[in-house]
């Protein structure tokens, strides 16, 4: 009888050393899988916050070439400003400036940066301020120009600075907004 004690003791510890075996080995494997997919969700969200900062770069340097473009148009139409003050000179209108540049910008805005929505508002609404301008006074001197010159000349240069201020405003604060969350990593995560 003694053998089978023996025998049933060795066995029934073989089996909970097993088990124990079994289950440390298995623990293992989930802690080890646990500390895996943390670090891989850890480089993605990195790989991620990067990605996002070379976004808002992108969106302040489209604003800034954009900002650039309306203000060499501004400058093309105070040329005209002061063309249409000489008599007998003629009156070209300068071109629309290409908003391909802010339409990107604000499609990223919209896709990555929803935060940003306030600013690009206030910055389409100085664009399109300055679209009404530019279209007013051109409309005006090509319709008469003598009367362009008594009436609207004496304040256009004011005027003109005023409609490109506020464009500048908005695109300085958008920018201060973009380098704000740039700075601070409040990346957000849509």
């Amino acid at each position: 009888m003694l053998p089978w004690i023996t025998a049933a003791a060795t066995l029934g510890s073989a089996l909970v050393g097993g088990a124990v075996g079994v289950t440390v080995t298995w623990m293992a494997h989930i802690f080890t899988d646990r500390r895996e997919r943390r670090r891989y969700c850890e480089e993605r969200a990195a790989i991620r916050r990067e990605k996002l900062r070379e976004l808002l770069e992108e969106i302040v340097t489209l604003v800034l070439e954009h900002g650039d473009a309306l203000t060499a148009a501004g400058s093309r139409l105070g040329t005209l400003g002061i063309s249409a003050a000489n008599p007998g000179s003629t009156i070209e209108v300068p071109p629309e400036p290409n908003t391909n540049q802010l339409d990107r910008a604000e499609a990223l805005q919209r896709l990555y940066f929803p935060s940003l929505a306030d600013e690009f508002r206030a910055l389409r609404v100085a664009v399109v301020e300055y679209w009404r301008f530019k279209t007013a006074e051109t409309d005006a001197m090509a319709a008469d120009v003598a009367a362009w010159n008594r009436d609207r000349r004496a304040d256009f240069g004011t005027r003109l600075g005023q409609s490109l201020m506020s464009h500048i405003t908005a695109s300085r604060a958008l920018i201060a907004s973009a380098r704000t969350i740039i700075a601070t990593d409040l990346v957000e995560t849509p």
